[in-house]
């Protein structure tokens, strides 16, 4: 009997109300479809041996969900069961195998606290097992099973190394519209952990709207970051303008752009398309915008004022900002990552360092000044705020 610790098999049964496999089956998620979502987040919890079972399905059905399982984002393509007793030799031959029921969203953040044996606090979603037995195999030979319909309490088991898992305190997929539900579910809760108060209170509500379009779309984060750098990159052609009108458009291009570049990382987390490529890709251009921007409104003021400060001033914030750059890149990245990772504990900061900042909450106070026309005062402040901060950042090294 071969002895494993990271063996899953995903139970898809019947689908309800007389619906094919492949209707209920590939049917997306928040831009993943129901089958490839589960076995991306059971390979996330590492679970990466992954077997499908799946009794009800005819053949033209079974190819096609055997297409799904060969998605790039899968390491490893996961093997079908086919039939009962090919099932039951399975679980037969293998050790520690931890069985999932299909109908359910599953995520590897709840699975990784159960496995870990962490307490969950009131009604969060987590997993309880039990004991796999023939009964249960034979039940799931009949139609779609709903979460009120687990078994109780089960006897002895003739497969005591495998192991039922039963998502609680989370909606199973009965109805068509569990899917919508879900999707909306995702999307609100594809943010940081370290989302700043602008971010969770603003930048988030809309950028998920935005969200649950793209998610639906063949774009990838990448695509989406190429056209917040494009209406970045606009809005500073509006600022070099200079006049009352140009700059304030130019505030609100830049705000949309901001809102957009939120939209490559959420699509990222829901799609599965995270890459390290990807966060130096995204950061690279938010400084790109960030350098142009304050660039353009420098010498845009310079042009309709002709008052030589707003040059310098201008070549300050973009000094400032390129060494905060060069100094906080790898800071940024990690931070990000350690921040999408919802499931865990986020270090406290050690002495000195510097403390966390969206660097896109300043578009907010752009677009303030613009509208009262100070945006002069912005500039300033940028600056010489920018430079004060970097210097900061060079202390802090030196002192550690």
């Amino acid at each position: 009997m071969s002895s494993t610790n990271n063996t899953a098999v995903l139970v898809l049964q019947q689908p309800p109300l007389n619906t094919r496999c492949t209707d209920w089956y590939l049917r997306p998620i928040a831009g993943v479809s129901l089958l490839l979502r589960n076995l991306l987040e059971l390979n996330e919890s590492n679970l990466r041996e992954l077997f499908i079972y799946i009794p009800h399905c005819t053949p033209a059905e079974n190819l096609l969900l055997s297409k799904e399982l060969a998605d790039p984002r899968l390491p490893h393509t996961p093997r079908l069961l086919e039939g009962k007793s090919a099932l039951k030799e399975f679980l037969q031959a293998t050790n520690h195998v931890k069985i999932f029921h299909g109908a359910f969203l599953h995520s590897n953040q709840v699975l990784k606290t159960a496995l870990a044996e962490m307490p969950i606090e009131g009604n969060e979603p987590t997993y309880t097992t039990i004991s796999l037995t023939e009964e249960e195999i034979l039940q799931w030979e009949q139609p779609f099973i709903s979460s009120d319909q687990t078994p109780e309490k089960i006897d002895a088991s003739p497969f005591p190394s495998a192991r039922l898992f039963i998502l609680q305190n989370s909606r199973p997929l009965e109805k068509e519209s569990d899917f919508s539900w879900h999707s909306k579910r995702l999307i609100y809760a594809s943010g940081l952990s370290n989302d700043s108060f602008m971010d969770r209170v603003i930048t988030r509500r809309i950028s998920n709207k935005l969200t649950h379009y793209f998610v639906t779309t063949a774009l990838t984060p990448n695509h989406i970051t190429l056209m917040s750098l494009i209406i970045g990159l606009g809005s500073a052609l509006l600022f070099f303008q200079g006049s009352f009108w140009a700059i304030l458009a130019g505030a609100v291009a830049l705000q949309i752009s901001a809102w957009v570049d939120c939209v490559d990382g959420e699509v990222a987390r829901l799609k599965f398309m995270k890459s390290e490529i990807g966060a130096e890709f995204d950061i690279l251009c938010d400084n790109i915008v960030h350098i142009s921007v304050f660039f353009c409104l420098g010498m845009g003021l310079y042009f309709e004022t002709g008052q030589g400060i707003y040059k310098a001033l201008g070549a300050f914030a973009v000094l400032g900002n390129l060494l905060s750059f060069a100094l906080l890149n790898q800071n940024i990245i990690k931070g990000k990552a350690q921040a999408d990772s919802h499931d865990a504990v986020v270090p406290e900061k050690k002495s000195g360092e510097p403390p966390e900042i969206a660097n896109r909450d300043f578009t907010y106070y752009l677009l303030g000044f613009s509208l009262f026309g100070v945006s002069s005062w912005f500039l300033a402040l940028t600056a010489v705020g920018s430079n004060i901060f970097a210097g900061y950042l060079v202390y802090s090294r030196r002192k550690q």
